[in-house]
C-alpha cells in the first residue's frame, strides 16, 4: 500500500529540485506510483491546489523524459480523462500530453482524441481552450479525422456552433473555418452540412450591425492569427478565408449604405486581401478575383466628391494601407492603378486636408513603403513599383505647391498635433530607405536641421524623429559606398557625418557612445 504523504513528498521534491529526470528515474517513479494511483489521489476532495500543482509539475518532468515518450500510448487514456478534471492544472497537463502524442506520432491519426477534444472546446480556462483548439485543428487536418468530424461527431460540432456562449461558438467556427479553408472539397462538405450557415448569415445581417460586425471581426482575427503564426498550411487557410468572404465583401459594397458596417467590413477585408495576395502569390486565386472590383470601389471613394463617399475617406485610406501591409499587397496596390496611389499621396501631401484624413493617408504611405514587411528579406517593392512610387510622390509634391518631398514634409511638420507629427515621421522613416527619398529629405536644409538637432517634447514623437533619423543615416551610409553610383551620393555623403553625430545622441539628444537601431513599438500599429 502506497503512503499518500510519501508520494506528496516525492513530487514536491521533484518540483523543488528543478532538475531533469533520467529515463531510469522516470520509469522508477511510475513503477512506484502508477498513473492510476496518481489520478485517484487527484480526485480526492482533500487534495489541495498546492498538491495538484506539485503532482502536475512532477508529472511534467517525468513524462518529458525519453521514457515518457516511450509510453505515450499508455498515457493517452489518462490524458483524455484529465480533460474533464475539475483541476485546471490537470486539464492543462492533459492537453500538453495529447499535443505531444500528436506531434511525436505523426503516423497515427489520433482519432481517439477527437471526441474528447471537441467537448473540451467548452473549457472556461482560456489557456486550456487554446491548447485544445490547436490540437483539434491539427487533428482535422488529417482527412480521416475530417470525415469523422462530419459523421460521428457531427452533432457535437453542430451543438458547439449553436452554443449560447459566444466564446464557445467562436471556437467552433474557428475550427470549421480552418478545416473548410484547407481545400475546396472540405469547404463544399462543410457547406453541405450547413455548419457555417449561422456565421455566414451573420455576415449579411445588415439590420443587426453588432451581430454583423462581430462575425466580420471573427474572420479578421482568424486571418491575423494565421498570418502571424506562419505555420505550414497557413497560406492555404488564408486563401480559403478570402474565397469564403469574396462574395460577401462585394455584396456589402453593392448593397449597404451603412457607414459603420462598411467601415467595419473594410477593416477586415483590407488585411484579409493583403494576406491572401501574399499567400497566393502572382496568378489566379480568390485574392486576384477580389482585388480588381475591391480596388475599383476604393478608387471611386478617393475620387468622389459626394458627401457619403467623403465620410468613407478615412476608412478607405486605412484599408489601402492594410492591403499594403504585405509586400505583395503593396506591389499590387502600387502597380494596379496610378490613380489610387496618387489619391493616397495627394491627401497625405495636402496640409489643408482634414486631420483624420491626412493622418490616415500618411500612415498608408508608410505601410505601402514597407513599415510592416521591410527588413524581412526585402526592403522595398518590385522595381516597377518603386519607379511608380517615386514618380507619384514627386508629381504630387509639385501639384501641392512643394518642389520636393523634403519641402512638403517640412510644411506638414508645422502642425503641432501629436498624431499628425507621428504620422509624418512614420511616412518619412519608411520612405527614407530609398536613396531618392533620403536625398530629398537631406537636401531640404530646415528639415535636415530639425531631424538632426530638433527637439520634440512628446516622447512618442521624439522616438519617431529618431527612428526616421536612424533610417536616413543607414540609407546615407549605403548610398555612399564607392561601388554604388547614384545621383544622390554627393548630398548623402556631405550629410552623413552630421547624421551619424545626431544618431549618437539618441532620441533626446543626449551624447552616448553606442546606438541600437530600433523602431518604436508603434511602428507596427495602424491607427
Amino acid at each position: 500500500m502506497w503512503s499518500v504523504q510519501d508520494f506528496l513528498g516525492v513530487v514536491s521534491e521533484i518540483v523543488r529540485s528543478g532538475l531533469p529526470l533520467t529515463h531510469h528515474q522516470a520509469r522508477q517513479f511510475l513503477d512506484d506510483y502508477p498513473l492510476s494511483y496518481i489520478f485517484e489521489i487527484c480526485q480526492r476532495e482533500n487534495t489541495t491546489g498546492l498538491h495538484i500543482r506539485n503532482i502536475c509539475g512532477a508529472l511534467d518532468r517525468v513524462l518529458s523524459t525519453s521514457y515518457g515518450t516511450e509510453i505515450l500510448s499508455q498515457i493517452s487514456p489518462y490524458a483524455i480523462a484529465a480533460l474533464s478534471s475539475r483541476h485546471v492544472e490537470l486539464r492543462k497537463l492533459g492537453v500538453r500530453q495529447i499535443s505531444k502524442s500528436l506531434a511525436e506520432c505523426p503516423t497515427s491519426d489520433g482519432s481517439i482524441f477527437l471526441g474528447p477534444l471537441l467537448l473540451a472546446l467548452q473549457d472556461t480556462e482560456l489557456e486550456v481552450a487554446a491548447g485544445v483548439l490547436s490540437a483539434v485543428e491539427s487533428l482535422v487536418a488529417v482527412p480521416h479525422n475530417f470525415e469523422l468530424l462530419l459523421t460521428e461527431h457531427l452533432s457535437t460540432i453542430a451543438q458547439l456552433a449553436g452554443s449560447e456562449t459566444d466564446v464557445v461558438r467562436l471556437r467552433a467556427f474557428q475550427l470549421l473555418l480552418y478545416a473548410a479553408a484547407r481545400s475546396e472539397e472540405n469547404h463544399q462538405k462543410i457547406e453541405l452540412a450547413g455548419l457555417l450557415n449561422p456565421l455566414l448569415k451573420e455576415l449579411d445581417n445588415y439590420p443587426d450591425p453588432l451581430a454583423c460586425l462581430s462575425a466580420w471581426h471573427l474572420f479578421g482575427e482568424l486571418v491575423r492569427k494565421w498570418s502571424e503564426a506562419g505555420e505550414e498550411g497557413s497560406a492555404q487557410v488564408i486563401s480559403g478565408v478570402c474565397r469564403v468572404l469574396r462574395p460577401r465583401i462585394l455584396g456589402m459594397l453593392g448593397e449597404s449604405d451603412d457607414q459603420s458596417l462598411l467601415s467595419g467590413m473594410l477593416a477586415v477585408a483590407g488585411p484579409v486581401l493583403g494576406a491572401a495576395l501574399e499567400a497566393e502569390g502572382p496568378g489566379e486565386g480568390a485574392a486576384a478575383e477580389l482585388f480588381s472590383p475591391f480596388v475599383e470601389y476604393l478608387n471611386g471613394v478617393l475620387k468622389s466628391d459626394k458627401s457619403f463617399e467623403r465620410e468613407m475617406l478615412s476608412p478607405v485610406l486605412d484599408t489601402v494601407g492594410q492591403i499594403g501591409a504585405t509586400r505583395s499587397g503593396a506591389d499590387n496596390i502600387i502597380q494596379s492603378s496610378t490613380e489610387i496611389l496618387k489619391g493616397v499621396v495627394s491627401y497625405a501631401f495636402t496640409p489643408s486636408s482634414p486631420e483624420e484624413i491626412l493622418t490616415s493617408a500618411l500612415h498608408s504611405i508608410a505601410t505601402l513603403a514597407g513599415s510592416e514587411w521591410s527588413g524581412r528579406g526585402e526592403e522595398t517593392c518590385s522595381k516597377e513599383s518603386e519607379s511608380k512610387l517615386e514618380s507619384v510622390v514627386f508629381s504630387c509634391c509639385a501639384e501641392n505647391g512643394g518642389a520636393s518631398p523634403g519641402e512638403v514634409f517640412w510644411d506638414l511638420l508645422q502642425n503641432p498635433v501629436t498624431q499628425q507629427r507621428v504620422a509624418v515621421y512614420r511616412a518619412m522613416t519608411f520612405l527614407g530607405v530609398r536613396l531618392w527619398a533620403a536625398g530629398s529629405l537631406c537636401s531640404h536644409v530646415p528639415l535636415f536641421h530639425h531631424l538632426t538637432d530638433g527637439i520634440e517634447p512628446k516622447r512618442d514623437v521624439a522616438e519617431w524623429r529618431f527612428a526616421c533619423l536612424q533610417k536616413i543615416a543607414a540609407t546615407a551610409r549605403n548610398g555612399c559606398q564607392p561601388d554604388l553610383v547614384n545621383p544622390h551620393q554627393a548630398i548623402l555623403q556631405s550629410c552623413l557625418p552630421k547624421l551619424e553625430s545626431a544618431v549618437s545622441k539618441g532620441p533626446f539628444l543626449r551624447s552616448r557612445t553606442t546606438t541600437t537601431e530600433a523602431i518604436p513599438v508603434v511602428a507596427t500599429e495602424m491607427r
